[in-house]
This record gives C-alpha cells, sequence and structure tokens, in this order.
C-alpha cells in the first residue's frame, strides 16, 4: 500500500518523499511515527494513513481512513466524532482567530459528543503550522494567544482513540488536511473526501 501512494504521489508531481506513516489493526495501531510493515491486513481492520510528500521543499501533511469491510458501529462513531471536530476546526481557521479558539472549536465538538476523556493531544495541541518543516510555529494549543493571518498554512488534526489510556493497539480515529488562510476564509490544500473509505470486497 505505500509503495502505491508513494507511486501515485510522484505520479501527480511531487518532487520528495516527506513523510509517510500507514497504520492500523496490528500490535502498533497507535505508533503514529511508525514505518509501514509487512502486516497483513484482515476484515475488520480500521487503516490510517498519514503523511504526504514534499513540491519544491514544501510539506504536505494529511491524514485518512479506511475500514477493511464494514466497519464496527462502535470505531464509525468513533471516526465521525473525528471528522466532525475536523470540520469545527477547518471553520474556524479565519483571520484573527487565535489558535486557542481554534483549538476549542475542535474541543468542543468531542466534550460535546461525550469523548473528550478519549481525546489524543500530540504535545498538547490539535494541529500545527506547515511549510518548508513538516511541523511549524504556531501549534494548535489550548494556550496559544497567535492568531492566525492570511497566507499561513495550518494542518488541522483533531484525533480520538478508543481507550482513554493508551496501548500499543489502541486505534487511533482522524481526519487532517491542510489549510491555507485567505481573507476570504479557510481553503482546504487537500480536499479528498474526508467521508471513511470502506473496502467492500
Amino acid at each position: 500500500i505505500a509503495s502505491i501512494v508513494r507511486a501515485s504521489m510522484f505520479a501527480q508531481g511531487a518532487t520528495g518523499a516527506g513523510f509517510l506513516s500507514l497504520f492500523g489493526g496490528s500490535e502498533r495501531g497507535l505508533w503514529a511515527d511508525a514505518s509501514p510493515s509487512h502486516y497483513v491486513l484482515q476484515k475488520g481492520d480500521f487503516v490510517m494513513f498519514d503523511g504526504g510528500c514534499t513540491v519544491d521543499g514544501y510539506f504536505a501533511d494529511i491524514s485518512r481512513m479506511a475500514s477493511i469491510g464494514e466497519p464496527r458501529d462502535a470505531d464509525y462513531e468513533l471516526y465521525e466524532c473525528a471528522r466532525e471536530a475536523h470540520a469545527a476546526g477547518v471553520a474556524a481557521c479565519q483571520v484573527g482567530t487565535t489558535m486557542a479558539a481554534l483549538f476549542a472549536a475542535a474541543n468542543d465538538v468531542f466534550d460535546r459528543r461525550g469523548v473528550g476523556h478519549l481525546k489524543v493531544l500530540g504535545f498538547g495541541q490539535l494541529g500545527h503550522g506547515i511549510g518548508l518543516s513538516l511541523h511549524e510555529r504556531p501549534d494548535v494549543s489550548y494556550q496559544s494567544e497567535n492568531k492566525i493571518e492570511a497566507g499561513m498554512v495550518v494542518a488541522v488534526e483533531p484525533a480520538i482513540s478508543d481507550q482513554p489510556v493508551w496501548k500499543d493497539s489502541s486505534i487511533f480515529y482522524i481526519v487532517e488536511s491542510n489549510i491555507h488562510i485567505t481573507d476570504n476564509g479557510p481553503e482546504n490544500l487537500t480536499s479528498l473526501s474526508d467521508k471513511l473509505y470502506i473496502a467492500r470486497s
């Protein structure tokens, strides 16, 4: 799968490999920075793609998910929570909004839906700047008063897990996109469908 993804990115104009992680279903379920392995996917697995290519030195960093066969109700519900939080975060990407307010917009979805205890707060944030480095400041942090400015690009990535205490086998539910901030509102540079892909055959 990783080879197919890499080849597709270069066929569409990538100039560098960037970062790519593919995981899920195995004992490495929540190892977000793990290299793709030779684990054989099985029916019922949830798979997460995280990363992207570079183009002329600029990074992409997106996350998309797939289910091998029809997803379990519990998996689908948690994925939908992450998708809704992502949409709220993207909508909050307006000039003049603080990073703390962007964080709150996504975080409030988790709290309202009763899954706040399952939040995955990587380094205390729900996203980050992106550009010539994969992770750039400002972070989408609950305590950041940095304001969003036109021309910024922000990776919005609210996520939850299926367990309040992480284990290696925990499943990570996330939708991540790269959002260009304009005076007319957010522009999604990675506007693939954020609907869950279900492999039914």
